[in-house]
Formats: structure tokens, sequence, C-alpha cells
């Protein structure tokens, strides 16, 4: 279905099963549908996040890496932060360092970030946003 070498980052798929059931009893009849949707989108994995607050004259004020499976549930947000940045640090198909960057104001009050499962599948996890 999907091959690591030929798709980049970003590539979606979607598959729709449809249903229809319907039983006549005693003269009566009832219908039962369904529909299920699957959608993948591709992402590479990520190697590291890393967080960098930010202070309003735009000068970096925090910088934290962590493995993207060790994210805290918890994030405090230094005092001066204006912003963060959340970077996702990631290799490309052929080894090639990709980084995506989100910008978040410091009264956001959750981010989203990915970490690869064993089987290759990346999965999405919250982490709370804490102002100081």
């Amino acid at each position: 279905m999907v091959n690591s070498e030929s798709y980049t980052e970003g590539t979606a798929f979607s598959h729709t099963l449809d249903e229809t059931t319907t039983i006549t009893e005693n003269g009566r009849s009832k219908t039962d549908s369904s529909s299920i949707k699957v959608s993948i989108s591709v992402m590479y994995a990520p190697e590291s996040i890393v967080i960098l607050q930010m202070n309003s004259g735009n000068t970096v004020i925090s910088r934290t890496e962590y493995n993207p499976s060790e994210m805290p549930d918890d994030l405090t947000l230094e005092t001066e932060a204006a912003y963060f940045i959340v970077e996702t640090h990631k290799l490309d198909n052929i080894g090639n360092s990709v980084i995506s960057r989100e910008i978040y104001s410091s009264d956001v009050e959750g981010i989203e970030t990915f970490f690869t499962r064993e089987d290759g599948f990346c999965v999405k996890q919250g982490t709370r946003i804490i102002n100081r």
C-alpha cells in the first residue's frame, strides 16, 4: 500500500467502506447501515522535539529537547515567555534532516506532538501548557 521511498510527508490516503443490511421479519423490514472511513497521512518519524521559549524581544530564554515518546504530560512556561516554538526534528526517506516548526502564544492550553510506535505508525500525544 505505502512504500517509504515513494511518498513524501503530507501524502494522504483514505478509504471508505459502506454496508447496508435489511432484515424482513413478520412482514416488517428493518435496515441498518454503517460507514467506516480510514485516513492515513504519511509523515517522517520524529527523531526529537525541541521546545524554544521566547520572550517579547524574540530572544530564546529556554531550550529543552525531548525524545518524542517522552514528552511530558505538562509543560510549565517560564514567566517571561511571550510565546514558544515547537520544533520536530526528522529524517526524510533518503536521510536528509527535516525540521517542522509550530509557533504558539503563551496562553495556549495545550499542544500536540507525535511519536513513532515500534510498528512504524506515528501516534499523536497531548501536552498541557501551564503558565506561571
